[in-house]
């Protein structure tokens, strides 16, 4: 996540705004796949947790190999559209610097060789987290983010070439090479991952029915975030992008940190209702989804707070509106962390018709709302105000629609999971905001930031958890503990 975050101040101060700007609005799509890229290795990990929670080996295999040939298929449909559609609407509508044009094209096309090659690895990234092989998921991580610093140095020490240009190609290696290490891996440790013919047509209408039902929703949050990008664009120009670059490069810090974590549970969540061990599904749902809001909570609260001051410090320069966007976005990711393993839970199921139907209108609403806003000459900030509230719309439907799906009893949920985190945030809250409302400079802003952290961890032993889970964190910490002496 540091890394992460350096690596963005650093590109954006060799860049410049408005190139980084054009890579946001852009090269950005490839970011913005990875909501596609999800979806894609959700699916594939679904059939494959099945089969193994069913203890069929056979059925394994058949699954991993027709999911290359899902694979293969929506490649292809990707790949079309967007040499087409999505190329013409580059060159037409996007309003970018004239003699920016070429290199914004050249960025386009690194983009989409890079969700391509997205696209083909998903089903070997699939079957680690299925087998929970989490360190082999760290470690290819790590590489990837140690991979991406080194394209940043490059960038830094190169001159008498476009950065923008050789920054896109450069992340389009990094990609190839992160493929490249998980087929490998998975070619060598799993013998289902190697592919057979499979003729098992109602399998692939089974595979192909989900997958389709899940891109549609992943499509759904790209078109809703990168279409918000693309209106402010129309009417803002590259300047509001580049203040959203910061906002998304923050988000994307933090989530990925978060969903890293959010893994672990997802093969035992699958796995469980497989099996029908409900009690134990329950167990997991509610434990990982307060999990969830909790890590999130305790990271994203002092950044919202500090804002200001911690851009001012991260950046040489903060692009307009980026600290009113970037704590707006973090509050959307808030309320999207308490139900991150709720998509889990539908994904077990099976039907996921209903819910991507519901939650992608919701979300795509969120489109024709800004235009209009736009239209009538509200603050850029209008479109983010307005895809919290829907989010916190849709976030409410997903716990009652789980009512009638998995039979999720809601006055249960309540109790274990929303009570808690909302005394939490209740008691963690008021002393860091006065302290920042008072204090000034870059010692004080650490300390607010010290000072967050601590009472969120604090209240979240206290008010987070039961009396069994701080008996089984003290019996994990004296376990750590004797193991280091």
């Amino acid at each position: 996540m540091a890394v992460s975050l350096y690596t963005s101040r650093v590109v954006l101060a060799t860049l410049g705004a408005e190139d980084y700007g054009t890579y946001n609005i852009v090269g950005g799509v490839v970011v913005l796949f990875t909501f596609l890229n999800t979806s894609m290795i959700g699916t594939i990990q679904r059939f494959l947790n099945y089969s193994i929670g069913q203890e069929d080996i056979e059925k394994t295999g058949r699954v991993f190999s027709m999911s290359i040939n899902c694979q293969l298929i929506i490649l292809l449909i990707v790949f079309i559209l967007s040499e087409t559609i999505g190329l013409w609407f580059l060159n037409t509508f996007l309003n970018i610097p004239a003699e920016r044009m070429s290199a914004a094209n050249w960025i386009y096309q690194f983009s989409i060789l890079t969700i391509c090659v997205h696209i083909f690895y998903a089903p070997f990234n699939a079957a680690i987290i299925s087998c929970e092989k989490m360190s082999i998921y760290a470690y290819i991580s790590i590489f990837d983010v140690l991979a991406r610093l080194g394209v940043v140095y490059i960038l830094v020490q190169s001159s008498n070439c476009d950065k923008l240009i050789l920054y896109g190609a450069l992340l389009c290696i990094v990609s190839l090479l992160v493929g490249a290490i998980y087929i490998c891996y998975c070619l060598k440790n799993f013998s289902f991952c190697h592919y057979k013919k499979n003729n098992d047509r109602q399998l692939l209408k089974k595979m192909m029915t989900f997958s389709g039902w899940s891109i549609f929703g992943g499509v759904s949050n790209l078109g809703a975030t990168q279409g918000i990008n693309m209106i402010l664009n129309i009417f803002f120009g590259v300047a509001v992008n580049a203040a959203m670059g910061i906002a998304n490069q923050v988000l994307n810090a933090i989530e990925q940190f978060v969903n890293n974590f959010s893994i672990a549970f997802n093969p035992q969540i699958i796995k469980s209702y497989a099996a029908g061990d409900k009690e134990y599904f329950y167990s997991l749902l509610f434990r990982s989804a307060k999990l969830c809001y909790f890590l999130m909570f305790t990271i994203c609260t002092p950044v919202i707070i500090c804002c200001s001051d911690i851009l001012g410090m991260w950046l040489e320069k903060v692009p307009t509106y980026s600290v009113l966007f970037c704590q707006i976005i973090l509050m959307h990711a808030l309320t999207n962390a308490i139900n991150t393993p709720m998509w889990t839970a539908v994904r077990a199921n099976g039907n996921i018709k209903k819910y991507n139907i519901v939650t992608s209108g919701l979300r795509l609403s969120i489109i024709p709302i800004s235009f209009l806003g736009f239209k009538l000459g509200f603050h850029p900030a209008f479109a983010l105000w307005c895809n919290l509230f829907l989010n916190i719309i849709i976030q409410s439907w997903i716990i009652f629609h789980l009512k009638t799906l998995i039979s999720l009893n809601i006055g249960l949920y309540i109790r274990k999971v929303v009570f808690p985190c909302f005394l939490v945030t209740i008691a963690s809250l008021p002393i860091p905001i006065i302290m920042h409302g008072y204090m000034d400079g870059i010692m004080w802003t650490f300390l607010v930031i010290s000072t967050s952290v601590c009472l969120s961890l604090l209240f979240v032993f206290v008010f987070g958890f039961k009396k069994e889970e701080r008996t089984a964190l003290f019996v994990i910490i004296r376990t750590m503990s004797s193991k280091r002496n």
